[in-house]
Formats: structure tokens, sequence, C-alpha cells
């Protein structure tokens, strides 16, 4: 039996709607916020559960964003802070995870 060596996870189309990565997000307060709404849009839309992920760089640009898939794609590895982790930046930047109220 030979295991797969990928897989493959797709993000909910709204996503740019959502995460603009044209701005800046300079605060802790911003940075939350778009993780908060990134989960309400999930919710909103049926596309997962209520949890959002982004990945900031030290000057607040948004480096990658997403929402959970777990059970629209059967998958526990694309969990929001998993499916936002950017490779280039795994290693330095931590994903900012909030449930929404």
């Amino acid at each position: 039996m030979m295991l797969p060596l990928q897989i493959h996870l797709t993000l909910p189309p709204w996503i740019e709607d959502v995460a603009d990565a044209s701005r800046r997000y300079v605060t802790d307060e911003e940075r939350v916020g778009l993780a908060i709404e990134l989960s309400r849009h999930n919710i909103q839309y049926g596309s997962g559960g209520p949890f959002g992920a982004a990945v900031f760089d030290e000057h607040g640009r948004l480096i990658s964003a997403a929402a959970n898939r777990v059970v629209a794609q059967t998958c526990s590895a694309s969990a929001s802070a998993a499916t936002s982790t950017s490779p280039r930046r795994a290693a330095t930047s931590a994903p900012t995870t909030r449930r929404a109220p």
C-alpha cells in the first residue's frame, strides 16, 4: 500500500473578500478582528466551523489567512491555523486564531 505524498486543501471562495492583502493590520485589535471576521464569514456561508486564522509579518502585512475547513473537506489537517501558515514564514510567524463570540 502506498501512502499519499500530498494532500490538497481549498479555502472558501469568499476569503479574499474579507482578507485584504494590500492593507497593514498594525494593532493587535486589527489582527484579531480579521480572524474573528473570517470565523463569522465561515459560519455565515456555511463553509466550516467558527474558526479563522491569519498570519502577519512584523510590519502588520498579511501573509496568509484561512478559515476552518475540517468538516467541509473531511480532513482534520484543514483546521484554520494549519491552513493559514505560509511555508516561507512558518518558522517566524505564528497564526493568530480566535473563536467567534
